[in-house]
């Protein structure tokens, strides 16, 4: 997008803010996806769910954003990292009595601290490596899932998760008069 001589730099601002905007779409009031130069689009939910949305690239990963309000509610890092791992060991078709997790870190999504789980799951007969971002901030609970072919590289599978954290744009909520 050009600049058109005789704007101010206020108003050059303002229009290239306006362009920015316009490439992003909302999962949630507060979440926002923003296209970028990677091949991660968002796919199409019936019917579509506020706070829910699945993406896919061209490296065949798929991609998870649940967005859920803690308004209200005093949840922790370490809680929300407790009720995953729970979650984790009751889901699929049978309930699990333990679950290797490759890795347990940390990280950021839009300049706020994330934690970050690395796990094996199968599903639909396919085994897959996960990589699960999460946190707690701005009133709301965030979890970022993207999913790889087992055979991809845990390097790459990681970089691609980091790729698809970079879309994600996550703003304070609006002040109700």
């Amino acid at each position: 997008m050009g600049i058109k001589a005789g704007l101010t730099t206020a108003a050059a601002i303002g229009l290239l803010a306006s362009a920015a905007v316009a490439d992003c779409s909302s999962v949630h009031r507060q979440v926002k996806f923003c296209d970028g130069a990677d091949s991660w689009a968002r796919k199409t939910l019936r019917p579509r769910v506020e706070g829910i949305a699945v993406f896919g690239n061209d490296a065949g990963n798929a991609g998870k954003v649940i967005v859920q309000s803690a308004r209200g509610q005093r949840i922790t890092q370490d809680q929300l990292e407790t009720e995953i791992l729970k979650s984790l060991m009751l889901t699929g078709p049978q309930r699990r009595t333990e679950m290797l997790i490759d890795e347990m870190s940390g990280g950021k999504v839009d300049g706020l601290p994330a934690g970050k789980l690395l796990y094996k799951i199968t599903h639909r007969g396919a085994a897959l490596q996960t990589v699960h971002s999460y946190l707690v901030a701005r009133g709301l609970v965030i979890q970022f899932i993207t999913m790889a072919p087992e055979d991809m590289a845990a390097e790459e599978a990681q970089r691609a998760h980091r790729r698809f954290l970079g879309h994600f744009k996550i703003t304070e909520a609006e002040q109700l008069l």
